[in-house]
């Protein structure tokens, strides 16, 4: 991926988000004026990208992070079944329940940071 498609991946993130400059650096352990320069076209390294990466992925924004498209979008990484299966929603509550009974921290991280995200979308302004 070109820098400049990286600098416009990291503000569409902190833009998603909702953060500024200085607070998703803050997040990330780059500077506000690194972020500033990233986003703004200057050369974000391969270090960089991928602390940002792995920023991202740890706390559920990975999908934010690698959405194709001029503009953010949440997008899915694994493709739903062309049609609903019956008992769907049922199989999620189970799911969910089995993943936040685990006691797994990162698990439930995952799912929080997830539910979370799906709620900022759902209520955004349309």
């Amino acid at each position: 991926m070109s820098t400049g498609k990286r600098g416009l991946r990291i503000k569409q993130l902190r833009e998603t988000l909702g953060l500024s400059q200085a607070k998703f650096g803050d997040l990330v352990g780059r500077s506000w004026q690194s972020i500033h320069a990233y986003e703004t076209g200057n050369n974000v390294s391969d270090e960089a990208w991928r602390l940002i990466e792995s920023w991202a992925a740890e706390n559920g924004h990975a999908d934010v992070l690698l959405a194709s498209g001029p503009t953010p979008q949440i997008r899915r990484i694994f493709e739903p079944p062309p049609r609903p299966v019956a008992g769907a929603a049922l199989n999620l509550h189970a799911l969910l329940d089995e993943i936040l009974q685990s006691g797994d921290p990162t698990a439930t991280l995952a799912v929080e940071n997830l539910l979370a995200i799906t709620t900022q979308y759902l209520r955004r302004p349309k």
